[in-house]
């Protein structure tokens, strides 16, 4: 669901926990921060990126590894990954067991 919206911000609220996703725009690229949470939710925020990305690239920024920041990854496989360095040291099998 769309909390906040103009021509360079898109805040996405979700309406499992309130967390909340963003989606930006810049002359050079669209960022997506920690694409989440219902499967309905992750959809529409694809779908606004795939609205107004043309050519850009398109960057994930995962702000930290709680399941319900990186559930919605999927979503964005060809997105460059902007991450933490302690990302590499997660234990993945466990928060794959909490998605």
């Amino acid at each position: 669901m769309i909390q906040f919206q103009n021509e360079h911000f898109t805040v996405f609220e979700s309406q499992l926990y309130k967390t909340t996703s963003v989606v930006v725009k810049t002359k050079d690229c669209i960022i997506v921060v920690d694409p989440n949470l219902l499967p309905k939710e992750v959809e529409e925020i694809r779908n606004k990126v795939n609205k107004i990305k043309g050519n850009l690239p398109i960057y994930a920024i995962y702000t930290h590894s709680d399941w319900d920041h990186l559930i919605g990854s999927g979503a964005f496989l060809n997105a460059t990954v902007i991450a933490s360095h302690l990302f590499s040291k997660l234990d993945q099998h466990h928060i794959l067991e909490q998605m």
